[in-house]
Formats: C-alpha cells, sequence, structure tokens
C-alpha cells in the first residue's frame, strides 16, 4: 500500500522514523503523527494529547521513545498512547522546534527556530546561544558524528561543539551559510545541505557540489 492508499498526503510529510517493532511514524503539516504498520494506519493529534498538527521532526531514541517537534507548540514525547508536551515559556524557549537529537551521551539535543539550542540531562537543562558560539539562534539541524561530535547547521553556518561552547567552521565564500541538514557518510566526511548546493567536509577542507555536479534542485 502507497502513502496516499493509507490516507496520507505524501506532500505534507516532513519527517519519517522507524520504531523496534518496524512501525513507521510519519510527522506531517496539518496532519499530526501517523504510524503505519503494514496496511494499517493510525493517527496522532489533538485527541492524544499532540498540541500542534504541524510536526517539523520526529525522534526514536535509542530506547524506543517518540519524541515529536512541532512548528508552533514545543515538543512532545509518545507515552503510553498519549503525547506529553514541553511548551515554550516553561521548559523550552521556543515553541517551533526543528530538530531533536539524542546523543550516545544520554543528552537530548533540542533544536528551536530562533531561541537557541537546548540541552537535557540528568545535570538538568541548559540553554546554547550565539554567546556560546552557535552561528545563528535559529538551529536548523543536529547531527553526532562517528567520533561523538555533535554538529548543528543554522541559517548562518555550520559549527561543532567541543564540549563547553560551538566552535564555527570557517566556509569558503562560495559555500552558501545557509544549512538545511547535515550528514556523515562511510568515510567519516561530513555532508552540508544548502540552500542550492551541498558541500562535503573532510579533513579540514571544503569540496563545493552543485547543479554542474549534477544535484537537481526545484519541483
Amino acid at each position: 500500500a502507497t502513502l496516499l492508499d493509507l490516507g496520507v498526503r505524501a506532500d505534507r510529510v516532513r519527517s519519517i522514523a522507524r520504531d523496534w517493532q518496524g512501525h513507521l511514524w510519519f510527522g506531517a503539516a496539518g496532519q499530526g503523527i501517523y504510524r503505519v504498520d503494514g496496511d494499517s494506519l493510525a493517527q496522532f493529534g489533538s485527541g492524544n494529547g499532540l498540541q500542534a498538527l504541524s510536526v517539523n521532526t520526529t525522534l526514536i531514541d535509542r530506547e524506543g521513545t517518540l519524541w515529536v517537534g512541532t512548528q508552533d507548540a514545543g515538543l512532545a514525547r509518545y507515552e503510553t498512547g498519549r503525547m506529553r508536551s514541553w511548551r515554550s515559556g516553561g521548559d523550552l524557549p521556543s515553541a517551533r522546534i526543528n530538530d531533536v537529537l539524542r546523543a550516545r551521551s544520554g543528552a537530548l539535543w533540542v533544536a528551536s527556530d530562533g531561541d537557541g539550542l537546548v540541552r537535557m540531562d540528568q545535570r538538568g537543562q541548559r540553554l546554547f546561544t550565539k554567546e556560546d558560539g552557535l552561528p545563528d539562534n535559529a538551529v536548523r539541524a543536529l547531527m553526532e558524528t562517528s567520533d561523538g561530535a555533535l554538529w548543528v547547521g543554522t541559517p548562518n553556518g555550520v559549527a561543532r561543539f567541543d564540549g563547553r561552547r560551538f566552535v564555527e567552521l570557517q566556509r569558503p565564500a562560495d559555500l552558501p551559510s545557509s544549512t538545511w541538514d547535515l550528514a556523515q557518510d562511510r568515510t567519516g566526511a561530513v555532508w552540508i545541505a544548502t540552500g542550492g548546493s551541498a558541500a562535503r567536509y573532510r579533513d579540514g577542507t571544503f569540496e563545493l557540489f552543485d547543479t554542474e555536479h549534477g544535484l537537481v534542485f526545484g519541483d
């Protein structure tokens, strides 16, 4: 069965996560969360405690917990059939969550869209902002590399966490600063998705890829 057969509008899907039981969880714009198990479909929305139906990101951590970052109602965690929410003004500084990452250390990192990056761990909660080295207080992408380093992508560049603060990577002039996603390949190189190109960072050097290298952009 396709997503459309199951009633999910594919053009609304913003994130996908797979849990330990093999279920697929889809976060959708304006439609909440869908869980797909074979040909069966379950939808989770306001009736299940989800405070916003526009979902930006989903994460299944190593304990099997589902985390949901929403467009305008903060962060939610799925527990025993319901969503428990963390909203801005309380545990989180922002209502819009762009990404969530569970580090190997156990810390949960929550990226907001203009109020910095939150770390939650056994020591409590801490907010990181531009004063702590972030290139921008809007954080779009989080990634932990194979050596355990935390990378962040922002509208104004990329940075790595050194354990105390963030250190921005000095990019070449022809590399756009706006970063949308990060990934590491099997060789250890880090790939940076920008608005209109991609870059590979390896051994301290950037290599830019664009349409001349076969990348395709647009609808």
